[in-house]
């Protein structure tokens, strides 16, 4: 069992039983290609490594000016905001900006576009600063501002998105040019093995297989990954080097799509009440749930609550107080409501449920238990 085990966790162990088996003319040439995919590797585990330095922090921007924009949003449509998370989020873009300043990138167009990117935060935060310093009485030119704001973001988000698309395609690129380096040298070992015995034969075919095929893996990986498939991770064969290569990649491949996912359900989800928020409501309404009714003419509901006084509770009690009465309600109309039905915070005090399959009577009924559900059990304020 020594040997196998040996044999299946180093490249090094296997090449070397190749060349115990050949001639000296062989055992040269092998070395050699020994030595090309040794550089490959290493070409190809730095090439990682950098990609996976650069790709992170820009997904994290990504991110970042996601919550940023929201905050200033609900600042703007005077709704419940924090600004100190708006400065936070910010906060942390600068610093990622300024961490991704300290990488050698090895492209013009990488620098370039991340320079891009920085000229257009610097213009994105002073106008969301220059928004948040505008008086409350100033809606026209708030809404003015903040169509600007949107714009010059979509931007600076494009860019981002820009940049993550071209370190990726330089990473299956660079994959791509190992695989041929790997195929050239392996190709030249089988080419004068042939004149060897046919042992010596045996043993080429099993190290082409056994090299070439993860090295194939890993690119084929790559390439889907690059073209979207965020779920795709590499299958690690033997635990050599490149199966150490294999273990460096999937790590970057979820740390991207749990990104992914969040960005996903922050865009759906209403922050203060985990309730879908407006857009995905009205998604979920109109290129869903109506079409389904209107083609098997079948009965859905939409219920449209507003709370009493929220107002007066805010004055009185403070924001934070406001916030966990919209959270209790949020949670008693989920607690009331069918899987199959659909809740949002549709704005600062409305919520709306959608309710498939329920007739007119049914959707009062609804409505009834809600509403004995929120009066029935009052909301503990944050002092207690």
């Amino acid at each position: 069992m020594w040997p196998i085990t040996t044999l299946r966790g180093s490249i090094r162990a296997r090449l070397s039983v190749g060349f115990a088996l050949g001639l000296l003319p062989v055992v040269l040439v092998m070395v050699g290609a020994f030595l090309a995919v040794g550089f490959a590797t290493s070409a190809i585990n730095e090439a990682v490594a950098e990609t996976s330095d650069e790709l992170i922090p820009v997904t994290e921007q990504y991110r970042a000016a996601l919550r940023a924009q929201r905050e200033l949003h609900a600042f703007a449509l005077q709704e419940t905001y924090d600004p100190e998370a708006y400065r936070r989020f910010s906060a942390e873009i600068d610093a990622t900006f300024e961490a991704l300043g300290e990488i050698t990138f090895a492209e013009v167009a990488e620098v370039e576009m991340l320079q891009a990117a920085n000229a257009e935060w610097i213009a994105v935060k002073a106008i969301g600063e220059e928004l948040f310093e505008m008086a409350p009485a100033a809606v026209d030119e708030r809404v003015e501002l903040l169509r600007n704001f949107d714009a010059r973001a979509a931007e600076f988000l494009g860019t981002l998105q820009d940049l993550q698309d071209f370190i990726v395609a330089e990473l299956v690129a660079q994959l791509d040019q190992l695989e041929q380096i790997s195929r050239r040298a392996l190709i030249g070992v089988a080419a004068v093995s042939v004149l060897a015995v046919v042992l010596l034969g045996l043993v080429i075919i099993w190290a082409l297989r056994s090299n070439i095929g993860p090295v194939r893996s890993l690119r084929e990986a790559a390439d889907r990954f690059g073209d979207g498939d965020l779920s795709q991770r590499v299958e690690l064969t033997y635990p050599d080097e490149i199966g150490l290569l294999g273990s460096t990649f999937n790590p970057m491949a979820n740390q991207l799509e749990t990104n992914l996912i969040e960005l996903e359900e922050l865009s759906v989800r209403d922050d203060l009440t985990g309730l879908f928020n407006r857009r995905e409501f009205s998604r979920r309404l109109y290129e869903e749930e109506l079409p389904r009714a209107r083609r098997y003419e079948r009965p859905v509901s939409l219920l449209i609550l507003d709370l009493d006084n929220l107002k007066i509770v805010n004055d009185e009690y403070g924001h934070p107080a406001g916030d966990e009465v919209l959270r209790f309600v949020a949670r008693s109309i989920a607690d009331r409501v069918r899987p199959v039905d659909s809740v949002a915070r549709y704005g600062g005090d409305e919520f709306v449920v959608m309710a498939p399959e329920t007739d007119a009577p049914e959707a009062v009924a609804m409505a009834e238990r809600i509403r004995d559900t929120v009066a029935a059990g009052p909301a503990r304020l944050p002092f207690g």
